[in-house]
């Protein structure tokens, strides 16, 4: 599975395969985070490149998984992989000072900076220099 972590990838083949009492179960939150460098397989909410928390940068909290914040998902041509996407753009508070380069996204299970477990990351395809007084990456 490209761009889940590993956190998200044992914890479905354990709820698809096995019985056991650690079954991997949904997030009851989902937030994205800005990073400078792009998150691996092995990386934490605490150890994914993320912006520094200082100058109006935060996490976006959407909370809860829910039908109304993702697309259903969508298959790439026969024996193609699916792919979901969101529904509304997802816009981060505004730079109060130059947050810098931000190369990669990551969807962790926590809104607190610095926590959690990474569910999927990705590169942006052009990574953007985010400076003071900008809104979106």
């Amino acid at each position: 599975m490209a761009n889940f972590s590993n956190y998200a990838e044992s914890g479905i083949l354990n709820w698809l395969f096995r019985t056991n009492t650690n079954n991997y179960a949904r997030p009851l939150n989902l937030s994205f985070a800005l990073c400078t460098n792009v998150p691996v397989k092995t990386s934490t909410g605490a150890s994914c490149y993320e912006l520094p928390n200082a100058n109006g940068y935060a996490r976006v909290n959407l909370g809860a998984p829910a039908n109304a914040l993702f697309t259903d998902i969508t298959v790439n041509g026969p024996g193609g992989s699916g792919y979901i996407s969101n529904v509304s753009a997802i816009s981060f508070p505004a730079a109060t000072a130059d947050w810098g380069m931000v190369s990669g996204i990551a969807v962790v299970d926590s809104g607190t900076y610095g926590t959690g477990n990474i569910i999927v990351y990705a590169a942006l395809a052009t990574p953007r220099d985010v400076k003071n007084g900008k809104r979106n990456v």
